[in-house]
C-alpha cells in the first residue's frame, strides 16, 4: 500500500461535530521519497476513510475513525474530515490531532494509476500523474514539503488568534510609518 505523508495544514472547522480539515499534498514540490504529485493526480471529491494514526485501518486493521472528501486547489489537495464522536476511538482520535496542532503530519494512501519518471528542478524523480486515493491519516513523520499548519483549535481560539495577529501586524505598520516619517523629515541621515 503506498502512502504519501507530509506535515499538513490542519484546521478544525467544527469541534463540536468532529469536523476538519487537513492538507495531505502540496502539488509540484518533491517530497521525500522523490515523487512529484502533479495537479489533477488527485481526483476532487473522492471519499476517504480516516485512519486513526500512520495508515492503522489499512495497515493493521484498526477501525476507522472518520470518513472524508477531498477538496483541491491548483497548489493542494485537502481532505474535509468528519471524525465518528459518538465512538470513543473516534472522539479520541480527533483529540490527538487537535491537541498535536502543527506537530502532526497528514499522509494519504493510494494506488498509483499514471505514473512517469522524469527530471523536475534539476532531479531524477517520479511524476505521480493520476491516483486512487482511499485513505487518510494522522502521522508521526511525514514524507511531504511545502504544507503548513492552519489551526488545531476550536472557532473560539481561532478567532482570538486572529484577532491578536492583526494586532500585531498593526502595531509593525505603525512602526514602520513613523520610521519612514522621520526618515523623510531628516531625522535619520
Amino acid at each position: 500500500m503506498p502512502h504519501k505523508a507530509m506535515l499538513g495544514g490542519f484546521e478544525v472547522k467544527n469541534a463540536a461535530q468532529g469536523e476538519a480539515v487537513a492538507v495531505i499534498a502540496t502539488f509540484n514540490t518533491i517530497d521525500k521519497d522523490g515523487d512529484v504529485t502533479v495537479p489533477g493526480a488527485i481526483a476532487p471529491g473522492s471519499e476517504v476513510v480516516i485512519s486513526p494514526w500512520n495508515h492503522s485501518s489499512v495497515t493493521h486493521g484498526a477501525l476507522p475513525v472518520g470518513k472524508g472528501v477531498v477538496r483541491t486547489t491548483s497548489k493542494e489537495a485537502r481532505v474535509d474530515a468528519q471524525f465518528f464522536l459518538d465512538v470513543a476511538h473516534g472522539r479520541e482520535a480527533f483529540e490527538v490531532v487537535k491537541s498535536l496542532g502543527p506537530l502532526a503530519g497528514w499522509s494519504y494512501g493510494f494506488r498509483v494509476l499514471d505514473a512517469k519518471a522524469g527530471e523536475f528542478q534539476g532531479k531524477r524523480v517520479n511524476f505521480l500523474k493520476k491516483l486512487d486515493v482511499y485513505e487518510a491519516s494522522p502521522v508521526a513523520l511525514a514524507a511531504g514539503v511545502g504544507t503548513r499548519t492552519v489551526t488545531a483549535k476550536d472557532n473560539d481560539e481561532v478567532f482570538a488568534t486572529a484577532a491578536r495577529h492583526a494586532a500585531e501586524h498593526e502595531r509593525i505598520e505603525q512602526l514602520r510609518r513613523a520610521e519612514l516619517a522621520a526618515i523623510r523629515a531628516g531625522a535619520f541621515t
